[in-house]
């Protein structure tokens, strides 16, 4: 419930790892996880030049353990995100965060859809439809369980884009598609 000793706390975690190098030899999921909780943490507070360098650590930890790059797919998030919401959509599409998610093939984990919409939405932003076309695509191609809980959110990104594009037919036929799906006794 107290944020500041919470940050605290998540510093220190990160702090111990950083002046015991050897930890991180030997704890390496857990200094990981050490610099996700506090990058998230980071991230809640709005605190994006911390976000960054946490990121950079994820990034140059992984680089010298080539076993390590999987959870990288978290930190991939944060930088989405962060630069999502600085409104930096050239930093995603232009200086590669958009192009190392990719590679990662997470399809079926729920993160891919968290970082689609992300990438769906800044691409909305750069009025680039083809592109939020195609992550509409690979967000109806993730894992069925995982989409469950994005399903609302995909169908607005949807609506929007029909909207913006001005395809009436297909907007109108998504709006149906809704209204009926929102009458039947599976609802």
């Amino acid at each position: 419930k107290d944020m500041e000793k919470e940050a605290a706390i998540k510093k220190d975690n990160v702090s111990i790892f950083d002046q015991n190098a050897h930890f991180k030899s030997y704890l390496t999921f857990e200094y990981l996880a050490v610099l996700l909780n506090y990058t998230n943490l980071c991230l809640e507070g709005k605190q994006y030049d911390q976000v960054d360098y946490l990121i950079s650590q994820a990034r140059q930890f992984a680089g010298n353990n080539g076993i390590f790059k999987r959870p990288l797919v978290y930190f991939h998030y944060a930088a989405v995100k962060a630069s999502f919401e600085r409104k930096k959509w050239k930093a995603i599409v232009n200086e590669g965060i958009e192009n190392e998610v990719i590679k990662f093939q997470i399809e079926k984990e729920r993160i891919a859809l968290l970082i689609y919409c992300y990438l769906s939405l800044t691409y909305m932003a750069l009025e680039k439809p083809k592109k939020v076309q195609a992550y509409i695509r690979l967000m109806h191609q993730c894992h069925p369980e995982s989409r469950a809980y994005f399903e609302e959110l995909i169908q607005v990104i949807e609506l929007i884009l029909h909207y913006e594009t001005r395809d009436e037919i297909i907007l109108a036929n998504l709006i149906n598609s809704i209204q009926r799906r929102g009458k039947s006794p599976k609802s």
